[in-house]
């Protein structure tokens, strides 16, 4: 889903101390996304009346391939999967009753990451996380009383829902890279601004856009839930192939370095240590 999901050895002296902290994380958000879609029940949904079982079972389908469709970068240990669930998870908050859209999301996680055989600890966190951010859309949609329909009165709205979702993914992300990682939280933070502004920002643009289509194409037509799909898969092999290009680009420059760092010196034998940490930095090793 949207933010790294760590696969390091290493831990930090929180986690060897205190290994019961990131499940406690998991069941407090998983209580916290049940307990929020309950009360966001209680509001009611603007569009009124219970959508059919049919529009539960596509957005749970189109939720799991969602799941399904996402990029991983690989930093040493670390592993970072890019996702558009946040896009279909928007319109499911404005149809779905709370509880239904806190359900729905956590089947689709647990059935994705099962699928993409994630390790259970780190799936368990997952599907929490996407929980307890559908209930946060929920209580949002459901206090600002957000229609199911694209209209200028619900944009505010609607971004404000997204804005709630964005936030809990990215605080629980915080804390649970903090409590299984190896640095203090400030070295931490200090570490993820950059991504976390870059990401935020043209993740939350991306995925308000793609939800203000969704919505628009559920007014339509309820049927037209699969639909959804069709703009994420295109995202997403565009999205393999521009990463594609930029890692041939970068080994390609990184080989030219390293083969002009054997031209350098007079003997041979003196170009070796830089001819090897370039080769390090191309192929992103520790060791070469």
């Amino acid at each position: 889903m949207t933010g790294p999901r760590s696969e390091g050895e290493g831990r930090s002296a929180v986690a060897d101390r205190y290994p019961f902290l990131v499940p406690l994380l998991t069941v407090l958000l998983a209580a916290g996304g049940i307990a929020g879609g309950v009360a966001a029940g209680g509001w009611g949904r603007a569009g009124g009346g219970e959508p059919p079982w049919v529009t539960i079972l596509l957005f749970l389908v189109v939720l799991t391939v969602a799941g399904l469709l996402h990029l991983e970068f690989h930093y040493g240990n670390e592993v970072d999967a890019l996702d558009l669930f946040e896009a279909i998870l928007i319109p499911a908050v404005l149809v779905l009753e709370g509880l239904e859209a806190v359900l729905v999301a956590g089947v689709a996680v647990a059935v994705s990451e099962g699928l993409m055989r994630i390790k259970p600890v780190k799936a368990c966190f997952n599907v929490a996380q996407w929980m307890s951010a559908a209930a946060a859309g929920s209580l949002v949609a459901g206090a600002l009383d957000i229609g199911a329909s694209p209209s200028l009165g619900n944009l505010a709205g609607l971004a404000a829902a997204t804005l709630a979702m964005s936030l809990v993914n990215l605080v629980a992300l915080v804390v649970v890279l903090w409590l299984a990682g190896g640095q203090p939280p400030s070295g931490l933070l200090a570490k993820l601004a950059p991504a976390i502004v870059r990401g935020s920002l043209l993740g939350g643009i991306v995925n308000l856009a793609l939800g203000v289509v969704f919505v628009a194409t559920y007014a339509w037509t309820p049927l037209g839930i699969p639909l959804f799909l069709v703009p994420l898969l295109a995202l997403h092999l565009a999205g393999r192939g521009y990463s594609a290009v930029r890692v041939d680009r970068a080994r390609l420059a990184g080989m030219q370095r390293a083969t002009h760092a054997l031209g350098v010196p007079i003997d041979p034998r003196d170009a070796v240590p830089d001819f090897l940490a370039e080769v390090r930095r191309c192929f992103e090793s520790e060791v070469a």
